[in-house]
């Protein structure tokens, strides 16, 4: 979860923000929590939802502040934040799936209202999380942290715990999914396929 786009003096002043807080300053902490607060939440929304964002944004940071003194030994705090707030909302979106499958059991009247239902901040955001609900969680993952946050495949890797090889597979196999998805569920969002442009020209070129 690198910070990018900042001046050298930027970046001193935010390692000194970290080591103070390391050192059990509490404002320094509220500091940091202020400044990489968005970005995790932005992360944890993409994968599990926005309501359920608040939630693991809170655990994510509660976490931080225990292990906050062994990270600034490491080096390796970024990283641990995506990762961390990556695994919280697997298990957040784990929790939802639990039970939307418990609701659909004890209705009546069948399956509940789609996902997308508490979903709905933008049309974009929408979308987005109506047809990734098709998606394995850990595909879902990494296709955020590689299209959506910008990630490079091998940050990705080391936050998953996976090969490079393995998160380009998993994008490659998201981007399928989820084309495949709007095309069925949001088909005036669909890119036109080639095939289809291809065969419209055929048509008209015969007429």
């Amino acid at each position: 979860m690198e910070v990018r786009g900042r001046t050298e003096a930027a970046e001193l002043e935010d390692r000194k923000l970290i080591l103070r807080a390391a050192e059990g300053d509490r404002a320094a902490f509220t500091e940091l929590v202020r400044r990489r607060r968005p970005r995790v939440h932005r992360l944890a929304a993409r994968i599990c939802g926005p309501e359920e964002a608040e939630d693991v944004t809170q655990v994510v940071f509660l976490r931080l502040w225990r292990e906050l003194p062994r990270l600034v030994a490491s080096g390796h705090m970024e990283r641990w934040l995506a990762r961390v707030t990556v695994n919280r909302a697997i298990d957040a979106l784990r929790h939802i799936a639990r039970r939307l499958r418990m609701l659909a059991r004890r209705s009546e009247e069948g399956p509940p209202p789609p996902l997308e239902e508490s979903l709905q901040r933008g049309e974009i955001a929408r979308v987005f999380a109506a047809v990734a609900e098709g998606l394995g969680e850990r595909q879902r993952a990494a296709f955020v942290l590689r299209e959506m946050e910008g990630y490079g495949t091998r940050e990705v890797a080391l936050i998953l715990g996976v090969t490079a090889s393995t998160v380009r597979n998993m994008v490659h196999q998201a981007r399928r999914g989820l084309r495949r998805a709007l095309r069925e569920r949001f088909p005036e969002y669909a890119p036109r396929e080639e095939s289809d442009e291809c065969g419209t020209e055929g048509a008209s070129a015969t007429v």
